[in-house]
């Protein structure tokens, strides 16, 4: 698969589920809900990306009511509090981070929320930008702007760094084709 530009995400809540991934070697751990410093630590190290995709975190006690006991179940409320902090620790820590949405468990096309979220568990702008847009994109081995690469293109009337700015694209191009026109 490696061969072929596809990349090992393991969707992982609990601890073991953690460093079940990790002793894998998942490029990507996608959630990382109950992530622990020495997690960070080792993901750091092996340059494994987190998705933390904080905007299910409301929806993650429901996906878990009746298959944990009442202990783990605050563990894991706990956890879901915790964990802006925790990807501000990874992303200290060197760990690449990436805006997801788990589409499907929220709507698709709110990347732009997540991103919000990212910035305000403390990530800079210019992260959060990136982790939504070319930080992704070379995370999948797509060209970034170079010639011969396709024509992929958001533009924007105003500084992106604000994410209900991203809600108003100016201009959109997919592959040389352009979706919307300014104006």
């Amino acid at each position: 698969m490696y061969a072929l530009g596809a990349r090992f995400a393991i969707h992982c809540v609990g601890a073991a589920a953690i460093e079940g991934a990790i002793e894998a070697g998942v490029d990507t751990l996608e959630h990382g809900t109950m992530l622990a410093p020495d997690h960070i630590r080792a993901i750091a190290q092996r340059s494994i990306t987190l998705t933390p995709t904080l905007d299910i975190a409301a929806l993650i006690p429901g996906a878990f009511e009746g298959l944990v006991n009442d202990d783990e179940m605050r563990r894991l409320e706990r956890a879901l509090r915790d964990q802006p902090a925790r990807v501000r620790e990874a992303h200290k820590a060197g760990v690449r981070i990436l805006a997801g949405t788990d589409a499907g468990m929220v709507a698709h096309g709110t990347v732009r929320r997540e991103m919000a979220l990212l910035l305000r568990a403390g990530l800079p702008a210019g992260v959060v930008l990136a982790a939504g847009s070319w930080g992704a994109r070379q995370f999948l081995g797509f060209p970034g702007i170079e010639e011969g690469a396709p024509a992929d293109l958001v533009a924007f009337r105003d500084d992106p760094h604000d994410p209900e700015i991203l809600a108003r694209p100016a201009l959109i191009m997919l592959d040389g084709v352009l979706i919307k026109s300014p104006g």
